[in-house]
């Protein structure tokens, strides 16, 4: 029988038919004549209420159910999450409480535990939930497939184009107030002709003592859209430059350029989607080993999720930076929940104390980075365009030991 771990069940929750899902967590599908009462436009059957809310269900190009508000309500202080956030809601507790509910619903209950680490794995088999002959919604592709490095990282190439210093900036990224492309940042980054940004993801392998990475899959980004490669993996982005001894663990790439840009300085990035946490721990492990880390600044969201991130990271790091290494926490800039938001006040707002410093910097970036692109045009010798750099530490000698991250 197979067994799927604790990140890989998450996924299957959130893969797994949203509608089938929510009328036992308070949530009931609305009428035709309902739903013409509410802002959402959708078929009957995606609207559901709970007597003062209504959210609005869709199914992602990746494959993820998740829901939105329309009207200004919300889930966790979230306007859109998935059925994770729905169920944490209803049973008022943490992300394992939630877990135990859905298994409680889907008939995959291993017992009263909150710990999934502690009993029996899930069996996997029964995941297969409830089939569209019970319920009428097809039922969700499995996702116990996953790509090989190779195939996600072809995928990624397809449809898309390195994003250039000096040329535009592609549009979604002055959707977040990033209107300069940083040279950092090349051979990170991709454009589809749609105009979606993409942003590469590595991983180890699943070995403990792994020191090379592989590809995990790619996230793409644009309006109103958001998805990770289907059959890919948990893990994190690195970015920047990555020769600096100072490392910047955020959330996502665009908090990482809007880092860089609000405090006006270079910086090694990683950002880590949720499950890659074991990941960039053992990443910094390996950069401390090899001698090229002095600090780590934990820069995650201002937020619950963000305070749990920092928190597991920063746990996972004193086992053994010794005197290795600083670690420090950072907020993100005027209270604000991302730096993306942080840049965006600083940006507009002529009172911010940063406005003067982020408004200048930009505009010399771009002069900068338009003369160096020019003069690559005149001269017809343009720099090669970067390509994705995969780390290797092969050649440490010293095994890692990195323990598993409590859930």
């Amino acid at each position: 029988m197979t067994f799927i771990n604790d990140n890989e069940e998450l996924e299957q929750f959130k893969r797994h038919d949203i509608r089938s899902l929510l009328p036992a967590l308070g949530w009931q599908s609305l009428s035709a004549a309902e739903v013409a009462t509410t802002k959402h436009r959708g078929r009957v059957g995606d609207i559901f209420g709970d007597g003062s809310r209504y959210l609005h269900t869709f199914r992602t190009g990746a494959g993820v159910w998740m829901f939105k508000f329309h009207e200004g309500s919300t889930i966790l202080n979230r306007d859109r999450g998935t059925v994770l956030h729905v169920a944490q809601e209803y049973v008022s507790g943490s992300i394992g409480h939630a877990r135990v509910k859905i298994r409680e619903i889907l008939g995959t209950c291993t017992g009263p535990t909150l710990s999934p680490s502690a009993g029996p794995r899930t069996p996997a088999a029964n995941l297969a939930l409830i089939s569209s002959s019970t319920y009428p919604y097809p039922t969700p592709v499995a996702i116990d497939e996953k790509k090989a490095p190779d195939q996600l990282y072809s995928e990624y190439l397809t449809g898309s184009h390195p994003v250039i210093c000096g040329e535009d900036v592609p549009d979604y990224l002055k959707m977040r107030w990033i209107n300069m492309f940083d040279e950092i940042f090349e051979g990170q980054v991709r454009q589809t002709i749609g105009g979606k940004v993409r942003f590469p993801y590595l991983r180890f392998s699943d070995e403990i003592t792994s020191k090379r990475m592989e590809f995990a899959g790619f996230e793409e980004k644009g309006k109103s859209w958001k998805s990770f490669s289907t059959g890919g993996r948990a893990g994190i982005w690195i970015g920047g430059q990555t020769t600096s001894a100072h490392v910047v663990v955020v959330e996502s790439p665009l908090d990482a350029m809007a880092y860089s840009i609000f405090h006006c300085k270079y910086a090694h990035f990683v950002a880590v989607r949720s499950g890659g946490e074991r990941d960039v721990v053992r990443y910094l492990e390996l950069l401390s080993r090899d001698r090229r880390l002095s600090s780590v600044t934990l820069a995650t969201d201002n937020d619950a999720a963000g305070h749990v991130y920092a928190g597991k990271i920063g746990t996972a790091l004193n086992r053994f930076k010794e005197d290795r290494f600083v670690v420090s926490f950072e907020l993100s800039g005027s209270g604000h929940n991302d730096h993306c938001d942080a840049l965006k006040e600083a940006a507009i707002n002529r009172d911010h104390p940063y406005h003067e410093r982020v408004t200048r910097y930009m505009k010399l970036k771009q002069e900068v980075f338009a003369d160096m692109r020019a003069d690559d045009i005149a001269s017809d010798t343009a720099s090669p365009t970067r390509e994705l750099l995969i780390p290797d530490f092969t050649r440490l000698t010293t095994e890692c030991a990195i323990e598993e991250l409590a859930d």
